[in-house]
């Protein structure tokens, strides 16, 4: 996949058009830059969990990156005429693991997470058999809330480590809230939540055959190795459902307020040069004025727009008021890429 990377929302969760090969080559060189790079991967758990939290789904905004990690997800996209590729985190992970390199090329990886002594574990089996990876420290925090396990001891372990990247995993909720909290004292470049990962390695838990992870059932598989995820599978389908019936009844009544109207509800915010256009689409009935946190960061974008060739999102369900954050998302995203990391890996030999 070699055209631009576009944002796209669903269900008002932001999701990143980028293949699996893009992202590998955007964390290889936000590790290379030693330049922040905080990914959320989200999935149904996580579409449902937002629209319940508006604290949890600011934090996926506010990530660098949005990867969809799901089938349901995928295919509600093509139902949707939104074009979203499906990067899932354990693959990814797992990519980044198969690719053979030497020692001291290899992503150093930190675990934080997981029940007693089980980040340990996977960090000694992770380092018995990976080609790509090389765990240099792993913390089992315990339970706790956000201030509880973001003790300073913590942090220092973190940065003393000298990782590239930092996996963390407390729980959906937790996780990226305390990502929030540390990410501007943690100098690991590349920091996720991936819950999964850190129990996969350890061994607590079996990933899907890659048969089941093709035709899309890994679900079905971890509801045999975890029959308690059942009951989460079942309430999040039905409140997916539930969202997806809501979405179709306002899309359908907006297209019928639409027809009625002189113009519709929308504006937009094009830049424009060399050729290469920057255009922001904001759904909803414009403010009278910009507010002025959104004209700064548009006349920031102006003086640095050959970063990103395109920038465009498919729907904006935010209020007014946070309208701001969404401008900030992108003003992030637009300064930190180069569209060439997009397509090509940084100029060493750890990319495949």
């Amino acid at each position: 996949m070699n055209s631009p990377m576009r944002l796209s929302t669903m269900m008002e969760v932001p999701f990143d058009s980028v293949d699996m090969q893009q992202t590998v080559s955007i964390i290889d060189r936000a590790i290379s830059d030693r330049r922040r790079l905080f990914f959320s991967t989200p999935n149904v758990n996580w579409l449902v969990l937002s629209h319940q939290d508006k604290d949890f789904l600011k934090s996926i905004w506010r990530s660098d990156l949005c990867l969809c990690d799901g089938t349901p997800i995928s295919l509600l996209s093509k139902l949707t005429n939104v074009e979203i590729d499906r990067v899932q985190g354990s693959t990814l992970f797992a990519h980044l693991d198969s690719r053979e390199l030497p020692l001291d090329r290899r992503i150093k990886v930190f675990f934080f997470g997981g029940q007693d002594g089980v980040a340990e574990k996977a960090m000694q089996r992770l380092n018995n058999r990976s080609l790509g990876l090389n765990c240099v420290g792993a913390i089992s925090p315990g339970f706790g809330t956000v201030e509880d396990l973001s003790r300073p001891e913590f942090i220092t372990e973190i940065n003393n480590s000298g990782a590239d990247f930092l996996v963390v995993s407390l729980g959906a909720k937790k996780g990226q809230s305390w990502i929030e909290q540390n990410k501007d004292k943690i100098e690991t470049p590349v920091v996720s939540h991936l819950g999964a990962v850190v129990n996969f390695y350890a061994g607590e838990i079996s990933r899907a055959p890659k048969k089941w992870q093709d035709l899309g059932i890994e679900w079905l598989w971890r509801i045999l190795m975890e029959p308690k995820l059942a009951k989460r599978y079942t309430h999040d389908g039905l409140i997916l459902m539930r969202l997806m019936l809501s979405m179709t009844i306002r899309s359908a009544v907006n297209g019928i307020r639409r027809s009625f109207s002189e113009s519709r509800e929308s504006f937009e915010h094009t830049v424009k040069r060399d050729g290469i256009n920057l255009t922001y689409h904001f759904k909803g009935k414009p403010p009278r004025v910009l507010p002025p946190s959104i004209v700064q960061k548009f006349r920031e974008l102006e003086r640095d727009t050959t970063v990103v060739p395109a920038v465009e999102t498919s729907e904006l369900l935010f209020d007014q008021n946070e309208l701001s954050a969404w401008a900030n998302r992108f003003s992030h995203q637009a300064k930190a890429r180069h569209a060439q990391s997009l397509t090509q890996p940084p100029n060493n030999d750890d990319a495949v």
